[in-house]
C-alpha cells in the first residue's frame, strides 16, 4: 500500500471537537476530501476491514475482536489493522493491541460501509462481532465473579467453550472491554440487532452490578426494557433479562441510592410478559423478587402480598424450591415486621 500523505491527520488534528462543539462545514470538507485520499489508496481487503471497523459502536477494538468481525485469521487482521495506522485511518489504542478510529472517520467507515453492505456482508459480520462479546463475556463472568451471582433463577448462562488462564486474566478482560461492551447493548448504531443486545444485556449484568458500574446497569436494563416494548420482543427470553436485571438492582440498591425505580420498572415488566405467555413458574419466580425489591423498599405489605402470590403459585406447579424460598422469604418479612 502506498504511503499516505499527511494530509488526513493535519486535518483531523483541525478538526477536533467534543461532545460540545462540532466541527465547521469547513472542517468537516477538508477530513473528508483527505480521508478520500487515504481511502482511495486501499486494496479491497483493507477497504472492507476499514468499513467492518465502524460496527464496533466503542471507543476502541481489540485486534482479537477486529478478527472475529472481518472473519479473518489474527495474522492477516493485524497486519491490515498496521498498515490503516499508518495510512492514519485509524490509530493505535492507549493499550497494545487496541485499536481506534477519530469520529469523523468512524462516520465516513460507517456511510462507505452502508453503501457496500452486500460486498461487505456486513450483517454476518456485525453477527460474529457480538457472538465474540457474548462468548468472551460470558467466560470471564463465570471465571472472575462471586458464584452467588449466578445462584438466580433468571442467571445468565455460560456461553461457549472460551477458557481463561486465571481469575485475574477474566476480570481484566472484562475491564478493558467495559465500555465496548455497554456501547454494544446501548449505543444508538447498536440498533438493528436487538435480540443480539439483550444476550449481551444478560451476559453483562453480572460483571456491572459486581463492579460497581451502577449508572451503566440502569443503562443497560432501560434499553432492554425500551427493547421489550416492541410486540416482536415481548418474549420469554427478554422477560428472563429483565428479571435478572432488575434482581441486580435491587442487590445492589444498598450501595448506591435510587437503583430501586429501575428495578421495579423490570420486573413489573418481566411479570407482565410471563403472564402474557401463560408462563406460571416464571411468573412466580418474578413475583418472589418482586416481593424482594418492596422489602428493599420497606414497602413490607406490597412484599407480603406479592410473596403470597408466589407461593400459591410455587405449590400450584409444584415448584418444591421456590416454596421453600418463599418460606425463607416469609420468615425474614416477618422479622422486619417486628423492628
Amino acid at each position: 500500500m502506498d504511503p499516505t500523505s499527511a494530509a488526513l491527520p493535519a486535518a483531523l488534528a483541525g478538526a477536533s471537537f467534543t461532545t460540545h462543539t462540532q466541527p465547521s462545514p469547513q472542517e468537516r470538507a477538508a477530513v473528508r476530501s483527505a480521508i478520500d485520499l487515504s481511502y482511495e489508496r486501499l486494496d479491497p481487503p483493507h477497504a472492507r476491514l476499514f468499513r467492518l471497523l465502524s460496527l464496533n459502536a466503542g471507543p476502541d477494538i481489540s485486534t482479537s475482536a477486529a478478527t472475529h468481525l472481518a472473519g479473518i485469521d489474527r495474522d492477516e487482521a493485524e497486519k491490515l489493522l498496521q498498515d490503516l495506522a499508518r495510512a492514519h485511518l485509524i490509530e493505535p489504542g492507549d493499550t497494545r493491541g487496541r485499536w481506534r478510529l477519530h469520529d469523523l472517520v468512524r462516520l465516513y467507515a460507517d456511510e462507505t460501509g452502508k453503501i457496500h453492505a452486500d460486498t461487505d456482508d456486513r450483517e454476518t459480520a456485525r453477527r460474529r462481532l457480538y457472538a465474540h462479546y457474548i462468548a468472551m463475556a460470558s467466560a470471564a463472568s463465570y471465571a472472575s465473579l462471586p458464584l452467588v451471582i449466578f445462584q438466580e433463577p433468571f442467571r445468565p448462562p455460560k456461553v461457549g467453550d472460551v477458557r481463561f488462564s486465571s481469575r485475574g486474566q477474566a476480570a481484566a478482560w472484562l475491564d478493558g472491554e467495559h465500555s465496548n461492551l455497554v456501547a454494544a447493548v446501548t449505543a444508538p448504531q447498536a440498533d438493528g440487532r436487538p435480540g443480539l443486545r439483550v444476550a449481551l444485556a444478560w451476559i453483562i449484568g453480572p460483571y456491572l452490578g459486581a463492579r460497581w458500574h451502577y449508572d451503566d446497569l440502569v443503562t443497560v436494563t432501560e434499553t432492554v426494557l425500551a427493547i421489550s416494548h416492541d410486540p416482536n420482543r415481548s418474549t420469554v427470553p427478554v422477560a428472563r433479562v429483565l428479571g435478572y436485571l432488575g434482581r441486580e438492582l435491587e442487590h445492589y440498591e444498598h450501595e448506591k441510592h435510587g437503583l430501586l425505580a429501575c428495578a421495579f420498572k423490570a420486573q413489573a415488566r418481566a411479570l407482565a410478559i410471563f403472564r402474557e405467555h401463560h408462563d406460571r413458574t416464571r411468573e412466580a419466580w418474578a413475583l418472589f423478587n418482586l416481593s424482594r425489591t418492596h422489602h428493599a423498599d420497606r414497602q413490607l405489605h406490597r412484599a407480603s402480598e406479592a410473596l403470597a402470590q408466589a407461593a400459591a403459585i410455587f405449590r400450584e406447579v409444584g415448584d418444591q424450591d421456590g416454596v421453600d424460598a418463599a418460606c425463607s422469604r416469609r420468615r425474614r418479612l416477618y422479622l422486619s415486621d417486628q423492628v
